[in-house]
């Protein structure tokens, strides 16, 4: 009995044994799988961590592209800062931006981020040819794991780089469904490129399309400008030289005129010379502000000063223009040069014989719309059947005929310690 019970003793310890071991293989489990858990978990988190490092790396590069596109409107300065922030930021060989050439359906490369830069900048390829020619006539983009196994691969480049290119990525540069240009990263691995890089540089070149067609808009609108500018410079020029030659034909005329003694025609010629110097001094002042309205106290100080240079040198007649700041358009500061120059013109024939001083002064003022101008000398004024318009001499008739059909206003003479004119008119009409 005594060897039984010791066997059962034996049997109950190596079952306790076993029972130990059990549990402590079963705790090893637990712990081993808690701790495939933690790696599991610490994975996870370190490539989320990563995954948002790189978004706030492309965010940044981003801004930074769209900061430099809007900080000029230097095109080549702007593509030299975007290709060399993608360059770092994709980790590649180089980057470059080829412009569709319109004149000849060709591709221009404009910048590239390379060693060997200068010896691609202003190459021109064909649309159709090579990567980038492709990508221009399709208007899609490329991912190229190995170039060598594509038969669109256009090895011109690589012969004049030397470099092994073997991964190439090409995206559309895009304005209002037409494409502009493309741009290239490339590199000399295989497989180089992922789907996160395609969309990085889809959006780049998104961001670019704009800031190059802008700058296009730009410079047009500047070479548009240069080119009104001379043309305009170019009939100022023929009209001023007209001008001239009209007046030096009326100067021998009345030489002439004076030659034979008809002192009525040299008057009528000299008032007509006045008038053609009137318009040239417009004129004048309308091409030095490219026909934009002009201040109505400038033009009328600007004629009559015109105008007084036919008084003999002894005379001095003092000139006072004040009032509101009013501006006329071209078409009634041509109208106005005329009334201003009539009315000069008649204060020199009336209002300073036998004296060598005098005065002209004009007043403008601006009551709503309704411009007033009232000019006066410190003459003798104007005779009584001027005033009861029983008689007007050719100057007063253009006056009254000018400012009612070309100013569509009105003209009252009155006496007023000298000559008053009074003229009322529409503000731009």
């Amino acid at each position: 009995m005594k060897d039984e019970d010791k066997t059962k003793q034996q049997l109950i310890e190596e079952l306790q044994g076993l029972r130990q071991e059990l549990l402590t293989t079963r705790r090893w489990g637990a712990d081993l799988e808690k701790i495939i858990r933690q790696i599991n978990h610490d994975t996870v988190e370190q490539r989320v961590e990563k995954d948002l490092q790189q978004r706030n790396r492309e965010l940044r590069l981003l801004s930074r592209v769209s900061q430099a596109f809007i900080s000029t409107l230097d095109l080549d300065s702007v593509l030299t800062t975007v290709l060399e922030e993608m360059r770092l930021a994709l980790q590649v060989v180089a980057c470059s931006a080829w412009l569709i050439d319109s004149a000849t359906r060709e591709l221009v490369c404009r910048q590239v981020t390379n060693p060997q830069s200068e010896l691609v900048r202003g190459w021109r390829v064909p649309v159709g040819t090579g990567f980038v020619g492709w990508v221009a006539q399709h208007g899609t983009s490329l991912n190229i794991s190995d170039v060598e196994a594509d038969e669109r691969h256009f090895k011109g480049v690589d012969a004049k780089t030397r470099l092994a290119l073997r991964s190439i990525l090409s995206v559309p540069l895009r304005v209002k469904e037409c494409t502009i240009g493309v741009v290239q990263a490339v590199d000399e691995k295989n497989n180089r490129f992922t789907s996160a890089d395609l969309a990085l540089l889809e959006s780049l070149a998104a961001t670019a399309a704009i800031a190059i067609e802008n700058v296009r808009l730009y410079e047009q609108a500047r070479q548009d400008a240069e080119t009104k500018s001379m043309l305009l410079n170019e009939v100022n020029h023929r009209v001023k030289n007209n001008l001239a030659a009209i007046i030096g034909l009326l100067y021998a005329e009345r030489r002439h005129i004076g030659e034979k003694g008809q002192v009525s025609y040299k008057t009528m010629m000299t008032d007509l010379i006045n008038r053609i110097q009137g318009l040239g001094t417009v004129h004048s002042m309308l091409s030095a502000t490219e026909w934009a309205p002009l201040q109505l106290n400038d033009l009328t100080q600007q004629i009559i000063h015109s105008a007084l240079q036919g008084l003999p040198s002894a005379k001095r007649i003092v000139v006072k223009v004040a009032g509101s700041a009013v501006s006329v358009c071209a078409k009634q500061a041509n109208s106005l040069t005329l009334v201003i120059n009539e009315l000069t013109t008649n204060s020199m024939k009336y209002a300073f014989i036998g004296r060598n001083t005098g005065t002209i002064s004009a007043n403008i003022s601006l009551d709503d719309d309704i411009i007033y101008l009232e000019f006066r000398d410190d003459g003798p004024g104007y005779a009584p059947e001027i005033l009861q318009t029983k008689t007007r001499g050719l100057g007063l008739y253009l006056i009254d005929n000018i400012v009612r059909n070309d100013l569509h206003g009105t003209v009252d003479l009155v006496n007023s310690g000298g000559a008053v004119t009074k003229i009322k008119f529409k503000m731009n009409q």
